[in-house]
């Protein structure tokens, strides 16, 4: 879809018609992320979009990201937030998809993470992560809250990628705000499962701490 525009605003028009206002895209560096595109979109249908600045996980990093410290990668950030991303003058509104491995947060993942909390603490730009197959959102939260991120700026993506409503009401009694992001994904998880997921919180008054998407 990022490379065909046409479609691009085929798929806005049925947001806007359900009542959508913006849309947060979070391609990153590494992962071939259009900004040019992504303003045309804006321009053509005057929705709000939102790009994105940051790093995936580790596998799909650029080589560069293991061989710069976390102040020399926050540096790069600031670069995308303060002149604008890849050659053009468009500039980012979230530090996002930060990414994070299934079962663990690897080395250069946790420093990716550093540099995304000291970008944070200059900008005040919010943070949403990939937690990978749904793992590893409390050990996320866990390492931004060290940094200093207030978990009010932070959404742990991917959560209805697992069963575990405990964990996703513990993440948002912190503070964070749960993603359920991948309705209609059955091949990962049924729909009924995240109906249930979202009903708990719901029924627990945690609904101003999930957000949804597909």
């Amino acid at each position: 879809v990022l490379d065909d525009l046409d479609l691009a605003c085929e798929e806005v028009a049925h947001l806007q018609r359900a009542g959508g206002r913006a849309l947060v895209e979070v391609t990153c560096h590494g992962m071939g992320r259009r900004p040019e595109l992504l303003r045309e979109v804006a321009r053509r249908t005057g929705l709000q979009v939102v790009a994105a600045t940051g790093f995936y996980q580790q596998a799909y990093h650029p080589p560069y990201v293991a061989e710069r410290s976390a102040e020399e990668l926050a540096e790069l950030l600031m670069r995308d937030i303060q002149e604008g991303m890849d050659g053009t003058d468009v500039k980012p509104g979230i530090l996002a998809e930060i990414g994070t491995s299934k079962g663990e947060i690897r080395p250069d993942e946790a420093k990716v993470f550093r540099a995304v909390a000291l970008v944070h603490k200059w900008t005040g730009l919010p943070i949403s992560t990939h937690c990978t197959l749904g793992t590893m959102g409390l050990e996320q939260l866990d390492l931004l809250e060290s940094l200093g991120v207030d978990p009010a700026r932070v959404v742990i993506g991917h959560q209805d990628l697992t069963d575990d409503l405990e964990t996703h009401v513990a993440l948002a009694r912190r503070g964070a705000t749960v993603a359920y992001d991948t309705a209609g994904k059955e091949s990962y998880m049924p729909d009924a499962v995240r109906v249930r997921l979202i009903t708990g919180m719901l029924e627990r008054g945690l609904a101003d701490r999930v957000v949804l998407s597909m």
